[in-house]
């Protein structure tokens, strides 16, 4: 179903499929399915039950939003205004900035450049992704969570299963990657004590010390792939590398 700029659905309850919103929903309940409100579209009370999703698009609205146990929000610090309350308390994303976010069961943040993260709760099937010259601080990264960052954020810090992490000045420290979690460190950038688990991926340019390539991990030195634009490095440099059933690949020129 889709709603029109200028029209409304009301107390619409989505078992399954896609309500794409142009126009405004009002009192829509979402049990199974996604409802997605696109750039100038908004959503007011919002009731998320397990197995639904909210997306909130660049220039989208939802307010008074009950992100229930199960439910998930998928969304970035560029929607007009997103609030509401999750299992943590309340949360809200306003003026490219989001505080208290819950992201898990496929929900995602993604901070754009200059805009900030306060007190992300990562879990599983949860993603956070972080852009360039972008901040996230108060990161909580927990099993099964999922962090796609390179090391040109401003800042990203919190805590994982080694304790505490962080990105910032362009060093990268024990950082920990989950599958399907991603580092980039760029040029003239370093990591230090990196882990990456299963399936999770990791592409350097820069320098890199005790890295550490799980089973099923891939590690580029040298290269990297960012949206199909490929980089070339031939700095890079990797020290004290442990590979435990991973692989890693050393590009021509590095």
């Amino acid at each position: 179903q889709i709603v029109q700029m200028g029209g409304a659905a009301n107390q619409t309850t989505l078992n399954n499929g896609v309500l794409q919103v142009y126009g405004a929903a009002n009192d829509p309940t979402i049990k199974g399915g996604r409802l997605i409100v696109e750039k100038d579209g908004g959503a007011v009370f919002v009731a998320i039950e397990k197995g639904g999703l909210l997306e909130v698009k660049e220039g989208g609205f939802a307010l008074a939003v009950d992100q229930k146990a199960g439910g998930a929000i998928k969304t970035t610090t560029r929607a007009m205004e997103v609030f509401g309350t999750n299992r943590l308390g309340q949360f809200e994303i306003k003026n490219g900035i989001a505080n208290n976010m819950l992201l898990e069961n496929g929900g995602s943040l993604r901070v754009e450049e200059n805009d900030f993260a306060y007190n992300t709760t990562v879990d599983s099937g949860g993603l956070l992704e972080v852009m360039d010259g972008g901040t996230a601080t108060g990161v909580d990264k927990k099993a099964g969570g999922k962090l796609i960052v390179s090391t040109n954020a401003l800042e990203v810090s919190g805590t994982n299963s080694k304790g505490q992490f962080s990105i910032k000045d362009g060093v990268s420290k024990n950082y920990e990657l989950d599958d399907g979690s991603g580092l980039i460190v760029m040029e003239d950038t370093q990591a230090i004590d990196t882990i990456l688990d299963e399936h999770a991926t990791m592409q350097s340019l820069g320098k890199d010390t005790g890295t550490r390539v799980q089973a099923n991990a891939v590690y580029d030195l040298g290269r990297s792939d960012q949206n199909g634009s490929i980089t070339y490095s031939s700095k890079a440099i990797s020290e004290n590398m442990v590979i435990n059933n991973g692989r890693a690949n050393v590009w021509a020129g590095t």
